[in-house]
């Protein structure tokens, strides 16, 4: 793999880490909007486990929060689960094009140091 191949890889891994991080980011704040609209009803505790309230109150909360994020949670490993094996095919199809391509330029630096016409019967060697 050469110089160039190397940067092309680099900067294509810097993007999915980018691309991974503001879908990680998007995804925490979607769950902690659904999950306090469905689950949190009232505002007169400082905290979902303080006692001021009903018992039954803060534990259907905290039952609720947990089923939430449990689910939230559930569904993030699966996504999670596909792209990392979307990401290991792309990056074997991206090493196996480079490999092809590492080879096409192996054989045309080899085809021009014997002298062998490359394009219309002309060859870089006098």
């Amino acid at each position: 793999m050469n110089f160039t191949n190397q940067q092309q890889l680099l900067k294509s891994q810097q993007k999915e880490a980018e691309f991974q991080a503001r879908t990680f980011m998007s995804l925490y704040n979607e769950i902690t909007n659904k999950c306090f609209s469905l689950c949190v009803n009232r505002f007169t505790n400082s905290s979902i486990n303080d006692n001021t309230g009903s018992a039954a109150d803060d534990k259907e909360s905290n039952d609720c929060l947990d089923s939430c994020i449990g689910r939230w949670t559930k569904l993030n490993q699966r996504i999670t689960l596909a792209f990392v094996k979307h990401n290991q095919k792309r990056l074997q199809e991206q090493m196996q094009e480079a490999a092809v391509n590492s080879q096409t330029a192996a054989q045309v630096a080899s085809d021009v140091n014997a002298g062998i016409p490359i394009v219309g019967g002309t060859t870089l060697q006098g």
